[in-house]
């Protein structure tokens, strides 16, 4: 079972104290344990400079468990630290080594005392030792004592975060409740942006999201609406010629007919379909970036492919004289945008020139197709991206190649719009976003 936000904050709280404790306590530790050998050095630093020669080899122990008197020699072969007369020859500080637990230290006495020591010495080295500074003698009780203050700490601040933490995640606990009621009644209701800064961020990208819900709605109601009336008319259109030629017998010239009409109608259902399922596949986020292209490249292809309708509707085209840089868009959507244009000038300005250019701004690469035709007004230019919407009384078009277009270049970081060209006709604008 996955912990609640609240238990999963308070056991992070009392790891980081945990570590804090631990690292003060081994900190602690160690300065004490540093401490202890210090003053066991200094002890026998005391003696030796004193010259104090205890030979008892039982050491009395302090309250910190550091000898009271050391045993104080002049150095000679038999001592264990004879070996070590070398390091501390010609040295006037002492040298301290530790061997088998027993700390040595070692001082040159005409180094270090000069002519101040009477002569002639037993030996030039004196030496004292003592037991060395074991951790359960320096730092034994204050661990344990450590420790258990740093187990009743731990569970203090157990006890006292956890209602702190709560009140902390209260507004959590409260935002969540309101989301859900609001989600539940589904009537247009947004949350309420109350609480600290962070929950209000949050609640006001839950409220963008509701808007952008409501709109996504809202847009796909209206196209299937849209949708279902447009595919109704072929279909009645189709339906009413087949009851027509039933009703009674007929020359075959007039079969040929009925199969003319009904064939022009099955073909506008055909791109009807199509249409609909380009625009589906971008609606649902489809579409895969392809390898880099040029937007000259796709255009020249775009227009090989168009070459029967646009000579049909009597129309010139200009292509592009320069590929541009370099685009990643799904080769099969933008192919089926720019066709979409080269289609609109062939349907809206038949017998008119179209001139195709190429423009790139530092973000984006731009396609304008300019035709002499006769225009769409600057009140009607935004509509015409509505899904179904048709200029001027025409239905010969299906009113959803500039939509299908402007969702493509969106999609590829761009956009689509409608202007005014040089000759007075229509100039589109199609952008997608550059490749880098």
């Amino acid at each position: 079972m996955t912990p609640s936000l609240a238990t999963r904050v308070l056991r992070r709280a009392l790891l980081v104290t945990a570590v804090a404790l631990g690292v003060s306590g081994i900190g602690t530790g160690v300065l004490l344990h540093g401490r202890a050998e210090r003053a066991l050095t200094r002890i026998l630093l005391s003696a030796a400079e004193a010259h104090t020669v205890p030979h008892d080899e039982t050491h009395d122990l302090d309250q910190d468990g550091l000898p009271r008197a050391v045993p104080v020699v002049f150095l000679g072969p038999t001592h264990p630290a004879w070996a070590w007369r070398d390091d501390v020859t010609g040295s006037a500080e002492p040298v301290e080594r530790v061997r088998d637990g027993v700390r040595y230290l070692l001082i040159d006495v005409p180094s270090r005392f000069g002519r101040a020591v009477a002569e002639p010495l037993p030996s030039r080295w004196i030496v004292a030792w003592a037991s060395d500074v074991r951790l359960r003698d320096s730092v034994g009780p204050f661990a344990l004592v450590y420790s258990l203050l740093a187990l009743g700490v731990l569970a203090a601040s157990a006890t006292a975060l956890r209602p702190l933490i709560a009140a902390a995640l209260a507004p959590v606990a409260h935002a969540a409740d309101e989301v859900a009621r609001v989600v539940d009644l589904s009537d247009g209701t947004r949350v309420t942006e109350e609480g600290p800064a962070e929950i209000r961020s949050l609640l006001r990208a839950v409220n963008a999201l509701l808007d952008r819900l409501d709109v996504a709605f809202a847009a796909q109601s209206r196209f299937t609406a849209d949708a279902a009336h447009e595919l109704r008319t072929p279909v009645t259109a189709l339906l009413g010629h087949i009851e027509v030629t039933l009703r009674r017998a007929r020359a075959p010239s007039d079969y040929v007919d009925a199969l003319e009409d009904l064939h022009t109608e099955a073909r506008h259902l055909s791109r009807l379909v199509a249409s609909l399922l380009d625009l589906a596949r971008v609606d649902a986020g489809g579409g895969r970036r392809d390898a880099a292209h040029t937007l000259g490249a796709l255009t020249r292809a775009a227009i090989d492919r168009e070459a029967d309708v646009l000579a049909h509707a009597g129309v010139t085209v200009h292509p592009p004289s320069e590929d541009g840089p370099p685009v990643r868009v799904d080769t099969t959507l933008a192919s089926a945008a720019i066709a979409n244009l080269l289609r609109n000038v062939a349907r809206h300005a038949p017998g008119s020139t179209a001139h195709l250019a190429i423009d790139a701004s530092d973000a984006h690469v731009v396609l304008c197709v300019d035709d002499d035709g006769p225009g769409v007004a600057a009140p009607d230019r935004e509509r015409m991206f509505d899904r179904f919407a048709r200029q001027g009384t025409a239905r010969d078009g299906l009113g959803l190649g500039l939509p299908l277009a402007r969702e493509i270049a969106r999609r590829h970081g761009g956009d689509c719009t409608l202007d005014t060209s040089p000759s007075g006709g229509t100039r589109v604008r199609w952008s997608v976003g550059r490749f880098s």
